[in-house]
């Protein structure tokens, strides 16, 4: 069963897919139930059914011809890849003109994180991401996806559902902002930019 946070990030990312052919990137352990016609790519393969399942570490060049995709989708893999230039540059490859790529990853700068890290600096502990390679900002993120041909389309913060919390009229505001400030997930759609 998908716990509630992962499902509201799925529905909220497929509401954003355009076209018919679909690659969900990073589907091992969690399929997107709101694709109902989708490919799928991973380094190990799901007990899920895909159209099409490429089992391939994205760190290296896709095993896809260029121009194949309308929309991809990369839910929280972005920061757990060596190269994030390489895969953005190999998503734009496949991505036929004015395709479109939906992306999620952790927001380093919302309130939450900088309180958290500026307690623990100042009792000189470091915070650790456990299996994260790099975090981006909204703007680390922004400038990436530009610089590998994107054009930004939207980017919104993703507030984890609390349902104790959101039972508070006065927070219930507060908790569900789209405030990338305020947000512990990210999400950026972007276009194909053709030239």
């Amino acid at each position: 069963m998908i716990e509630t946070k992962h499902k509201h990030r799925l529905k909220v990312m497929s509401d954003y897919v355009i076209g018919n052919k679909i690659l969900d990137i990073g589907c091992y352990n969690l399929q997107n139930i709101y694709l109902k016609d989708s490919d799928g790519m991973d380094i190990l393969k799901p007990e899920i059914k895909y159209n099409i399942f490429y089992k391939h570490d994205v760190n290296t060049d896709f095993p896809i011809k260029s121009n194949t995709y309308d929309t991809i989708l990369a839910g929280e893999i972005i920061e757990h890849l060596n190269n994030p230039h390489h895969f953005l540059s190999e998503c734009n490859r496949i991505l036929k003109d004015n395709g479109r790529l939906i992306l999620s990853t952790p927001n380093i700068t919302n309130f939450f994180n900088i309180f958290v890290c500026y307690k623990k600096l100042k009792l000189n502990v470091i915070r650790e991401f456990h299996d994260h390679i790099i975090e981006l900002s909204p703007l680390s993120l922004k400038r990436l996806v530009i610089l590998t041909g994107f054009k930004v389309i939207h980017h919104r913060g993703l507030a984890i559902p609390m349902p104790l919390i959101s039972r508070i009229n006065k927070l219930r505001g507060i908790f569900k902002t789209k405030n990338l400030f305020l947000s512990g997930l990210q999400v950026m759609v972007c276009d194909k930019v053709t030239t």
